[in-house]
């Protein structure tokens, strides 16, 4: 289940000392830099519709 992966991965981020929310958003940066939308455009509705929400939650950071 879900629940089940995410208290793994928090217990696991927990042991490694590492900023699970740190990591998601320097991941998304990390993305969003090598997926741009301008690159990306035309190839995949579901892909732009993705880089796009990368593109609004950056901003928002």
């Amino acid at each position: 289940e879900i629940g089940d992966t995410l208290v793994y991965l928090l217990r696991l981020c927990d042991e490694l000392n590492i900023d699970p929310i740190k990591a998601a958003n320097d991941k998304i940066l990390k993305n969003a830099e090598k997926y741009p939308v301008e690159k990306a455009k035309g190839k995949s509705k579901k892909n732009i519709r993705n880089f796009k929400i990368i593109i609004i939650y950056v901003n928002l950071l």
